[in-house]
């Protein structure tokens, strides 16, 4: 009998976790203003060069790309991103370039640019 009722007190609170999630969630869907903005969903942070002879195989097409790109000029990586989420994650994570850079992220979203 005790786990009968602990069980219904369980289900008491899930249920009253739904409630307040559902109207949470449906007031967020009918506002105007956007979930996510540049002043709560993104950082911005800069990793240093590493040496030519350092870079990894994964990173010397973009490296090559962005040697091209005036300073200060934002880059979608998207396209040099592996498809795989977990790849994906180490790419990021273990980014080297043969310049520092600074990267802006948004959510999702990874844009990178050279700094000097």
């Amino acid at each position: 009998m005790p786990e009968i009722l602990s069980l219904v007190e369980i289900l008491k609170k899930y249920s009253e976790y739904l409630v307040t999630t559902t109207a949470s969630m449906s007031k967020l869907h009918h506002s105007d203003e956007s979930a996510r903005n540049p002043e709560n969903s993104s950082t911005m942070y800069r990793i240093p060069a590493c040496k030519y002879d350092g870079l990894h195989v994964n990173y010397i097409q973009l490296n090559d790309a962005l040697l091209e790109e005036p300073v200060y000029r934002y880059i979608d990586i998207q396209p040099y991103l592996p498809i795989d989420i977990m790849k994906w994650y180490h790419f990021i994570k273990e980014l080297q370039l043969t310049f520092p850079i600074g990267i802006y992220r948004l959510v999702s979203l990874y844009y990178i640019f050279k700094v000097f």
